[in-house]
């Protein structure tokens, strides 16, 4: 049913009333962007999903704390990626024995099928570092349940979600296994973000989860830093990080993962001070690494899965959501021919996080024309994923509601702390549906491209 201009008020005040909200450009709120409606996606999909989001943890995991597999992958790359290589050289001083968090989501779509009606599920990436809108998708599934009358919906079930709650969780076990370690209390922790980010109040929601789940009797203070910050009220102690004071057992990472976070020396020695610390880091600089997409790249080949783990259920359904994916190491496989050919059946991937860096169509062909071979190593190549589309409503921030044709990807969160081989939580805590309008090739939420959304399971 078409939404009415009354419609999108109530909707509007409902979003900034929940808490549905970013900053804007100019430093005030916004609503953040979502859809009207839930938006189908297959159950088979989201279930399979759900499952095998503990086995990818292991396995981040294991390579994370595989020294000689993390930088046999990116020994090529590097050559090139000078950003990748800056975190590989820190990997190589403090990637050392030490707990490491993971507060991982891996996204997927699902591509059309000719043999399956429901499509088949298909992992686009795992985000190891700053996985976002854990905590802004409950605020989008408070409004559904709020305006579904008004809005004269069907009832329709939205899957159970706590990823806030989960996330949260997983911080606060950080800390708990941190004080533990080195007989400490009341211990801190840092949010490593950037001055500005449109994205705060998904952060804030965190901070007031962690405090809000908090039975340690303390009062737990989060610090919201800038690696700037760091370099200047940051100091080690016995290799305990101290800031303004206080022992800080957790370092949560909303930043660090674009080149640009790093605008000076000063900026790398704040990263290098809390990698050489006790505290432990989310992600830390392997996790960081293992989610780069040369590494998603290599994990895909034969045989490399079974390097990494033992068990053979947990390698077949990894296997079963991995797109086919070449790496552009090698000048004569013929890949290069063949993704000039039929450009619109590839994606050319860099190793930056964040959205909006894949390159598609006649942009990817004129990179691939214009980049000596020899330097192509910093990308990978992944098939193109061909989402069914469905009918829905867009809602964005001063601007009418536009109807839309939309693909949608889930992305799943989950928490893995360990030391070692030593796996000490391993958890699936929730999920996020973000949907775009079909015309747009790459780009997320942030980005101003992709909405939240939820599905609609059929």
């Amino acid at each position: 049913m078409e939404p009415s201009v009354e419609d999108q008020r109530t909707l509007t005040d409902y979003a900034l009333i929940n808490g549905l909200i970013m900053r804007d450009p100019q430093g005030g709120v916004q609503i953040a962007p979502f859809t009207v409606y839930g938006t189908p996606f297959p159950k088979d999909c989201f279930h399979r999903a759900l499952n095998v989001q503990t086995y990818f943890n292991e396995l981040i995991h294991r390579v994370a704390t595989n020294k000689n597999f993390l930088h046999n992958s990116l020994s090529v790359t590097v050559k090139h990626d000078s950003f990748t290589k800056k975190l590989l050289d820190l990997h190589l001083q403090f990637g050392a024995d030490k707990p490491m968090l993971g507060l991982f989501r891996s996204d997927y779509m699902v591509n059309s099928s000719k043999t399956s009606i429901s499509g088949v599920l298909r992992q686009i990436e795992l985000n190891t570092i700053s996985a976002s809108f854990g905590c802004l998708i409950g605020k989008l599934i408070n409004l559904r349940n709020a305006t579904r009358d008004i809005l004269r919906c069907d009832e329709v079930e939205i899957p159970a979600n706590d990823s806030c709650l989960g996330l949260c969780r997983g911080l606060l076990d950080a800390v708990k296994y941190y004080e533990t370690s080195h007989k400490s209390s009341n211990t801190a922790i840092l949010f490593v973000v950037r001055d500005i980010d449109s994205n705060v109040f998904d952060q804030r929601l965190l901070e007031l989860g962690i405090k809000s789940l908090d039975d340690s009797g303390s009062r737990r203070r989060v610090f919201r830093v800038t690696f700037n910050d760091v370099t200047k009220s940051g100091v080690l102690t016995n290799r305990k990080l101290v800031y303004k004071g206080r022992e800080i057992s957790v370092v949560y990472y909303r930043c660090g993962y674009d080149p640009n976070d790093y605008p000076t020396d000063s900026d790398w020695d704040a990263r290098s001070m809390m990698e050489a610390s006790f505290a432990i880091n989310c992600p830390s600089i392997g996790y960081h690494l293992a989610g780069t997409k040369k590494v998603q790249q290599v994990l895909s080949c034969d045989g490399v899965l079974e390097r990494l783990l033992d068990d053979p259920v947990k390698i077949s359904a990894i296997r079963q959501t991995f797109a086919k994916m070449w790496s552009l190491d090698d000048p004569d496989s013929g890949i290069l021919a063949e993704i000039l050919e039929r450009p619109l059946d590839f994606v050319l991937k860099p190793q930056r996080e964040g959205g909006g860096n894949n390159l598609y169509g006649d942009a990817m062909v004129a990179v691939i024309r214009s980049t000596p071979s020899s330097q192509l190593s910093e990308f990978v190549a992944m098939e193109r994923i061909y989402p069914p589309t469905h009918p829905n409503y867009i809602v964005r921030p001063g601007s009418a509601i536009q109807p839309a044709d939309v693909v949608s990807e889930l992305g799943i969160f989950g928490v893995i702390l360990g030391r070692g081989t030593e796996v000490v939580v391993n958890r699936e805590v929730g999920w996020l549906m973000r949907s775009k309008d079909v015309s747009y090739d790459d780009g997320g939420v942030a980005a101003g491209v992709a909405v939240l959304d939820t599905p609609i399971l059929y």
